[in-house]
């Protein structure tokens, strides 16, 4: 695909995003396309990530496409911001991608304790990785 076709792309993305600005799917294919080729995400890609995930928050694909772009430019702080605004919407894998990141930040007691409950709340919501991860993380503190 050359320069000439993904500007063709992005154009009829964004006419598409004028008759349906919160289409999840556009937001996220517009994003591709101006991240395209890039060494390090900037500017529009991002913007177009933050507002798919600004739309539906419990949204497993719009929460990771923005995440992995995050993870190349933001620091650990706002990245985990974004995994709570995510939780607080009700996404699972959030929930359990935050409760391995507190855990893998600092393998201490105080981490687990942390992690823990994001991954109760996963599990209790019955994703079947977070019931064997919340087993094994309450073995470690008994």
């Amino acid at each position: 695909m050359d320069e000439a076709d993904i500007e063709k792309l992005k154009e009829r993305c964004r006419k598409e995003l004028q008759d349906t600005p919160d289409d999840v799917g556009l937001l996220s294919q517009l994003a591709a396309l101006e991240l395209y080729d890039l060494q390090v995400p900037h500017g529009e890609g991002i913007n177009l990530l933050q507002r798919a995930f600004d739309v539906d928050r419990s949204d497993t694909i719009s929460f990771s496409n923005y995440i992995d772009v995050l993870a190349e430019v933001a620091d650990a702080e706002e990245i985990d911001e974004v995994y709570l605004q995510a939780i607080e919407a009700g996404n699972v894998d959030a929930m359990v991608e935050l409760s391995d990141r507190l855990y893998e930040r600092d393998y201490e007691r105080d981490a687990v304790l942390k992690a823990i409950p994001y991954m109760r709340r996963a599990a209790e919501a019955g994703h079947a990785k977070a019931q064997d991860i919340l087993a094994e993380l309450l073995k470690e503190i008994s």
